[in-house]
């Protein structure tokens, strides 16, 4: 069963709760904290990582080589 996100439109808390995706469409969830079937998904930024042994096209830092040191992970100042 997969885990979602969401905010309550009554409280304004948000949760992580696991159910069925039978369950959230047919509003059975209820929020933890106030008891409100009024949930919305909450959208959040998906990171995504470079291999190590891929350049990044953007960075200098990259420099074709594995010691140039990789700018993974969104430690460089492009953020990739």
């Amino acid at each position: 069963m997969p885990y979602y996100d969401l905010v309550c439109e009554d409280c304004g808390k948000t949760c992580n709760l696991k159910a069925s995706i039978t369950e959230r469409t047919a509003g059975r969830l209820i929020c933890p904290s106030c008891g409100s079937h009024q949930l919305a998904a909450v959208f959040s930024k998906v990171n995504v990582l470079h291999y190590h042994n891929k350049d990044c096209d953007v960075c200098p830092s990259s420099a074709g080589s594995a010691s140039a040191g990789c700018c993974c992970g969104g430690s460089c100042a492009h953020h990739h």
